[in-house]
């Protein structure tokens, strides 16, 4: 009596079991397919790592997608055949996010990095005045699938926004650490499926994202909308990385005008050390009326006083983490203005360096130093990334 219920307990299992396997076997899907069941408008992304990955909210998806139109109606089996994975994260860049029970507003980064915008003044610079239009409510249950990644930088749009400039309509890029990669091709573009909606139109005035790599093939990584493979692709996605032991010098847009407007062109500057005298600093640019902004990053070896040096004609200022320094913004008669000089205290490591500077008329030099006046930051010490 007691194998016999045994054989009939395997049985059973085994007949419960057999339409699971079988239409497993039916079903046919590839990484980055959309399903759902019939009568369920619970919609799921089949992920590269096997699992289904479920959108919490409708918005969510949204964040990704434009429509449902390729979303696939598949049986209940075979959904239930697929390992439920964690659940989709709103897409970087696109909406904002408030938690019920905190009035911080927060902007979305890759693998949901919450970056909370210090103020409504902010908000509006980056996404204009109905700013308060793409906050989402997201429910206090969901926010330890997020993780806190303090505050956004002023003037900064987050890792992940995807805009054009404007007067380039058909050039689009991708926001990564603030800098810009340019997708080379319509074809890669139109394969990562941006919602239209979420693409920014920005002045070059008003934003300074410096040139990173092209995107020159299919990034798997960056159309994964579950983000499980930005971990393994993070050096092909976001290539930023400073390189080797020594610095490759300083990223310098040069513009037309004479107030940091109508960009020309960029180029990785080594060191800050010119004298143009009554020549053109480049291809695009005359003798004169132009200006030139270099951003990038300075090591400092110890914990120390740092004194900086800028000469300049005409007008120079320099940022040190994002602090004012030196400034000396103003025009000067050729060769006769001395040195202009700031102290600051910088802990060892690196820090965030811009220097700006203008010319109006007449012969044109800019220097950059430390220590002592005519010492030049060596390129050894200057990352552009």
């Amino acid at each position: 009596m007691k194998k016999t219920l045994i054989g009939l307990l395997v049985f059973t299992l085994f007949s419960c079991l057999a339409p699971i396997n079988s239409s497993l076997a039916a079903v046919d899907l590839t990484p980055g397919d959309l399903v759902k069941t019939a009568g369920n408008s619970t919609v799921y992304y089949y992920g590269y790592d096997g699992n289904r990955h479920a959108f919490p909210l409708e918005k969510v998806f949204y964040s990704w997608y434009a429509g449902f139109d390729s979303v696939r109606t598949i049986s209940a089996n075979d959904l239930a055949a697929l390992p439920l994975g964690k659940s989709i994260l709103m897409k970087p860049g696109t909406y904002l996010l408030k938690l019920v029970t905190d009035p911080k507003v927060y902007a979305v980064e890759p693998e949901g990095k919450l970056r909370y915008i210090s103020s409504p003044s902010q908000a509006s610079q980056l996404y204009g005045g109905s700013w308060e239009s793409l906050i989402v409510d997201l429910p206090d249950s969901f926010y330890g699938d997020y993780q806190d990644g303090g505050a956004l930088e002023l003037n900064r749009h987050p890792t992940g926004t995807v805009f054009r400039w404007q007067g380039e309509p058909d050039n689009y890029y991708y926001l990564v650490n603030g800098y810009a990669r340019k997708f080379v091709s319509s074809a890669y573009w139109h394969s990562y499926h941006f919602n239209p909606r979420f693409i920014k139109d920005l002045a070059y005035q008003n934003f300074h994202y410096r040139g990173g790599d092209s995107i020159t093939q299919y990034q798997v990584a960056l159309g994964d909308t579950a983000q499980t493979l930005i971990g393994a692709e993070a050096k092909t996605l976001i290539n930023y990385a400073k390189g080797g032991s020594g610095g490759d010098g300083l990223w310098g847009t040069y513009y037309s005008g004479k107030d940091l407007t109508n960009r020309a062109f960029e180029r990785l500057d080594g060191q800050v050390n010119f004298d143009w005298a009554s020549g053109s600093p480049g291809s695009g640019l005359g003798s004169d009326n132009f200006s030139v902004r270099w951003e990038g990053q300075v090591n400092v070896n110890s914990d120390s006083t740092v004194t900086f040096f800028v000469q300049s004609d005409d007008g120079a200022r320099l940022y040190l983490d994002g602090s004012l320094v030196i400034d000396s913004w103003q025009n000067y008669q050729p060769k006769v203005n001395g040195w202009h000089q700031g102290s600051v205290y910088l802990t060892s490591g690196s820090h965030d360096i811009k220097l700006e500077y203008f010319e109006v008329t007449g012969g044109a030099y800019v220097k950059l130093c430390w220590n002592k006046q005519g010492e030049l930051i060596p390129q050894g010490n200057l990352f552009s990334r």
